[in-house]
């Protein structure tokens, strides 16, 4: 009976993924879905990134970004920005570029006080729309960091994947 219960709760949780993820008539490509905010997040250990992307027009985003990265006994680095996102064209795989700038805070622990750097990127992605109200995305780009201190200007190429909750 034990093993029964197992395989119908396996069968169920199947189904319910199934369902979830198969296309239904709501996501026909000439419906237009309203977005008017939502919540992302990079999937990646560290830091820490919030992102709010705030759709002004189907095509064009502004996100405010926020960045947290502790480290023990090191340092604890905080970060503030925006994006601006433009996306060419709006279907469930919907391409986009853009471009980002923020300002770094780094306070380490200890005598050694706290420095702000600044850095940047372009970058192309796109993003996946699972539904209407949740998306993933993936966003290769190149990123300028000017760090703290007068210290050596890095180029470095980035690829990022984030999942976004759309309201």
């Amino acid at each position: 009976m034990n093993n029964f219960s197992r395989r119908s709760a396996l069968l169920y949780a199947l189904a319910f993924l199934t369902c979830a993820v198969i296309p239904r008539p709501a996501h026909a490509q000439n419906q237009e879905i309203k977005r008017t905010w939502g919540v992302s997040t990079y999937l990646q250990t560290a830091p820490v990134t919030i992102v709010i992307p705030i759709w002004l027009t189907p095509q064009f985003v502004l996100a405010p970004l926020l960045n947290v990265n502790y480290q023990e006994k090191a340092a604890t680095t905080l970060g503030a920005g925006f994006a601006l996102r433009i996306y060419p064209s709006m279907q469930r795989v919907a391409p986009y570029w853009g471009v980002n700038g923020r300002a770094i805070n780094i306070n380490l622990s200890g005598p050694g006080g706290s420095a702000t750097g600044y850095a940047g990127s372009i970058y192309f992605g796109g993003e996946f729309f699972i539904n209407p109200k949740f998306s993933l995305g993936v966003e290769p780009g190149i990123s300028i960091t000017l760090p703290p201190n007068s210290g050596p200007i890095n180029v470095a190429t980035t690829t990022l994947m984030v999942a976004t909750a759309h309201f």
